[in-house]
């Protein structure tokens, strides 16, 4: 089996966690928040910056995440550095969508800045008001997630967008369909991403509801699949980036089903190579769910590039690919998807379902 192309000098693609910090306190979160250690040492701003300047001749995409990202109030600052250092296209970032003040000031502060990158934000709802609310352990987070979903619509710009993110998981898969048939035909929202709960950190699933857990999130996604091209949700809306989101998530739920309780594999994982995960505290990290780390980002004066051509990188890479690991992380498969031509017929042939149904 190939290891990354030749051509390739370092990730196409990382997610960063600029904090570990959270007003919330989910239960099916992996963070350990008991551990005191989890909050040392975030990067500053500066060692950010630095980290940017080092990878920004191959980055294409960056997801901000936590904890919840806006606890940082250099966020903006932070996202400028791979603005204007790197070759980013586009910016996820992931948040419980309380903070609505501090995200619409982000959005006008990108706005001001005239830059033309597509930013996205996932915002998580996994259930009712109520349980939602009490599940991750906030009041009113419920509503504040809804305004700021709101609040970045009527923004009306093709590229700002976003999207709820459903979490399938042992407090919710019971009743899916119901909390997603609520948000579409109650609140109206109209774009999608999912989540299937993974044991990692602290979060352990019970055997006996697995299959179960597995059932509610292939029926959640074929809902969604459908309505998508019924017209009745939008996806994704905007350019051919967005085009190609949308095929590749009808993609990644289908092989994220087979993986769930099978451990069936699929695909090359290319996590440790196009792709990483950045922690709070500089470990650089094949994924989110291996422990194993390829160095700390102090150790290497910052420089992301260096540390990834290091013989710990390079191994780890191997290991990743002779063992054909797999699971079921959504981040790492997108990169495995879009940079996999034996998928790109079926990700044409999604991008021609979806349009055909939107013209008729």
């Amino acid at each position: 089996m190939k290891l990354i192309p030749p051509f390739v000098k370092g990730p196409i693609s990382v997610v960063h966690f600029i904090t570990k910090n959270c007003n919330a306190r989910c239960s099916h979160c992996f963070i350990d928040f008991d551990n005191p250690i989890t909050f040392k040492d975030d990067l500053t701003l500066d060692e950010i910056d630095k980290l940017t300047k080092s990878v920004g001749h191959y980055l294409s995409n960056v997801n901000i995440t936590g904890g919840e990202p806006f606890l940082r109030r250099d966020i903006f600052d932070i996202a400028k550095c791979y603005f204007t250092n790197t070759r980013i296209r586009t910016m996820y970032i992931t948040t419980n969508g309380f903070f609505t003040g501090l995200i619409k000031d982000f959005i006008d502060k990108f706005i001001s800045a005239n830059y033309t990158h597509l930013l996205i934000f996932s915002i998580s709802i996994d259930d009712f008001p109520e349980r939602h609310d009490a599940n991750r352990k906030v009041n009113g987070l419920f509503e504040n997630a809804i305004k700021t979903y709101n609040a970045i619509k009527d923004y009306k710009n093709k590229n700002i967008l976003a999207n709820i993110n459903i979490t399938v998981m042992p407090a919710n898969y019971e009743r899916i369909l119901d909390i997603y048939n609520y948000l579409v035909d109650i609140v109206g929202i109209k774009s999608y991403t999912t989540t299937i709960i993974r044991e990692e950190g602290v979060m352990k699933i019970p055997h006996n509801i697995k299959e179960g857990i597995l059932n509610s999130y292939k029926n959640l996604n074929k809902k969604i699949k459908d309505d998508i091209l019924s017209g009745k949700i939008d996806g994704y809306t905007g350019g051919l980036i967005s085009k190609a989101l949308n095929a590749k998530n009808i993609v990644l739920h289908d092989m994220i089903e087979q993986t769930f309780l099978n451990n069936s594999f699929i695909t090359p994982c290319y996590a440790g190579g196009l792709f990483l995960v950045i922690d709070s505290n500089g470990d650089v990290k094949p994924c989110e769910v291996l422990t194993a780390k390829l160095g700390n980002l102090r150790e290497y004066d910052y420089d992301l590039i260096k540390l990834w051509n290091s013989e710990n990188a390079i191994k780890l890479r191997k290991t990743i690919i002779d063992t054909k690991c797999r699971c079921t992380y959504e981040c790492a498969y997108t990169i495995n998807i879009l940079s996999n031509s034996k998928h790109t017929i079926k990700l044409l042939k999604n991008i021609a379902q979806i349009e055909i149904n939107k013209r008729f």
